[in-house]
């Protein structure tokens, strides 16, 4: 099981309230190449700058598509995935590919993406990040690409069952676009070794107190 890590202040609507006004516009990355939502491929999608971060906080709002790929479990394999990939992107410190059903992450475009292209952005496999749907939040890395370069709004079964979201590969996730990801980008924020997820929390903690402090919290 992945409990909901003690973020509790802030809550979820509270920073909600923060950064929802700086999503315009002029705060866009990709102001001329949205990408769509993981879930149903639709819709526009921009990544946001939040103005005043450092280091930069890059967020966006999209679907909770499930990613179960990587190591096979009873969760995860070719018979309760269609679209099962044996692979992730980014390893564990022994060398296995990463767990789905025990890992919290989320997911990028393939590096190199026209639409957006996180290697220019300061983030690398297991930055940390802030997923958050309805009142639930958890922190997760980033462990895995999507070979579909236009699309974002992914997270792993352990993610989506930690939100509250149907976690099953084939018939779960939601759509478009009450789940909002928060990137924090810097080497500070890469957490190592990538599937300890204590080391998420107390990087992540410490990241959202600085963040909190800087939208003046």
């Amino acid at each position: 099981t992945n409990p909901i890590p003690p973020v509790t202040n802030p809550t979820s609507a509270e920073i909600l309230a923060k950064i929802q006004p700086l999503l315009t516009p002029a705060n866009r990355i990709n102001p001329n190449t949205p990408l769509y939502d993981s879930q149903d491929h639709t819709g526009k999608i921009y990544v946001y700058k939040l103005p005043g971060t450092n280091p930069v906080a890059l967020v966006f709002q999209s679907s909770g598509a499930v990613d179960c790929d990587g190591q096979a479990t009873t969760q995860c394999n070719i018979n309760t995935d269609p679209w099962y990939q044996s692979e992730t992107s980014f390893t564990q410190s022994d060398g296995k590919y990463l767990n789905a059903a025990t890992l919290p992450w989320y997911v990028l475009p393939s590096a190199g993406s026209s639409y957006f292209d996180y290697t220019k952005n300061n983030i690398g496999g297991g930055q940390l990040g802030l997923v958050m749907y309805g009142n639930n939040m958890n922190y997760g890395v980033f462990g895995d690409e999507n070979g579909d370069r236009q699309s974002i709004g992914e997270l792993s079964y352990a993610m989506a069952s930690s939100l509250g979201i149907n976690p099953d590969p084939h018939y779960g996730g939601v759509s478009c676009c009450g789940v909002t990801f928060i990137v924090f980008t810097g080497s500070e924020n890469i957490v190592s070794p990538i599937e300890n997820h204590d080391q998420a929390v107390t990087i992540g903690n410490t990241a959202m107190n600085k963040l909190w402090t800087q939208l003046g919290g």
